[in-house]
Parts: C-alpha cells; sequence; structure tokens
C-alpha cells in the first residue's frame, strides 16, 4: 500500500511526509526531486521551467510542470509499493476533472491512497497561513476556493493550529489508520 500526499505549496507535504513516513515504516519518495530523472523522458525542457522561475510567474511554472508530473505519477505508481509520495504542488493548477479522474484511477489501481493537505477548511485561515508564509498566490487562492467541489479524495489533512510534532502525530495516525482499514478490507 502506498500514501500519497498533495496539496498548495508550503502546506507541509514535505516536512510532514518524511517525518510521518519514518514513523509509519514507508519510504519517503518525492516527485519533485524525481523531476529531472523523469520529466526529460517526456520532453521537459528545464530551460523553459528556468524562465518562468526567473520571470517569478509560479502560475506558468506549475502549469508548465503538471502534464509532466502527471506522466510521472502514473509511471512511478505501479513501480513502487509501501512508498509516501509527496506528488508536489503542481497538481493543484486548476485540475479539470479528467485529470482528477486520471489521478484517481492511478491511485486506485496502485493501492495508493490520496490524502488532500490543506492549512484549514476555513479559506481565509488557509489564506492568511500560506500568506506568512509568502507562498500565497492565485493557484493556491483557486484551489483553496474549489477543492471541496473538486472531490479528489476522503482523506484531508488540516495543518493550522497545530505545531509541527503534534502534525506529524496527527498524520502518522491517519495513515495508520488508512492501514488498518485497507488491512481489514
Amino acid at each position: 500500500m502506498n500514501i500519497a500526499l498533495i496539496g498548495p505549496h508550503g502546506v507541509g507535504k514535505t516536512v510532514l511526509g518524511k517525518a510521518a513516513a519514518k514513523q509509519t515504516n514507508l519510504r519517503y519518495y518525492s516527485l519533485d526531486a524525481a523531476r529531472s530523472q523523469y520529466f526529460t523522458k517526456y520532453g521537459y525542457d528545464p530551460r523553459q521551467a528556468e524562465q518562468y522561475s526567473r520571470q517569478n510567474d509560479m502560475v506558468a511554472l506549475f502549469k508548465y510542470w503538471k502534464p509532466f508530473a502527471i506522466k510521472t505519477i502514473e509511471e512511478i505508481l505501479p513501480a513502487k509499493n509501501n512508498h509516501l509520495f509527496d506528488l508536489g504542488a503542481s497538481f493543484i493548477v486548476s485540475p479539470t476533472p479528467a485529470e482528477i479522474e486520471q489521478l484517481q484511477k492511478v491511485v486506485a489501481a496502485n493501492q495508493t491512497v490520496l490524502i488532500l493537505m490543506l492549512p484549514s477548511k476555513d479559506l481565509e485561515i488557509s489564506k492568511n497561513t500560506l500568506l506568512k508564509q509568502g507562498i500565497y498566490n492565485e493557484l493556491t487562492e483557486n484551489f483553496l476556493s474549489t477543492y471541496s467541489d473538486l472531490q479528489i479524495t476522503d482523506h484531508i489533512f488540516y495543518t493550522h493550529g497545530h505545531t509541527q510534532a503534534e502534525n506529524v502525530t496527527r498524520l502518522v495516525k491517519m495513515i495508520n489508520d488508512i492501514k488498518q482499514e485497507s488491512h481489514n478490507n
């Protein structure tokens, strides 16, 4: 069984994911770290990404990354087991119903459970949390204001109001509960 974390940039997928992976005996795997290994196979041009970065156009950069991320997810999930995947933030860029369905099919076919990580149920709290980190943009706002309509997953993890250590403990509990539920079925 695999667990896959998705959510906006800065919500804690990497920090909490690494710690939770250790405590749940899952191997941590970052899609961001695999970018150069996989994306180039599908036509990714790092110079184009660098241009978006230099222009500080994160919207364009994440939109550019998304199709490569989806193809990489389709390749890596069948090849891995007992992993906690940090799928990065590129998927939150205006996901279409077809992209959500595609992701859901891939994770279901590969015994992977998605956990959507968000600061809070409350849009203003989420916005303010991410603004304090300097990473709030129109992509994040669009996603935060529409994610509940997208029905991405039944598993949503909220980080606001808890320390990092508390969030790790809470995420570990959620993962263990998911694993137990999967084992019972």
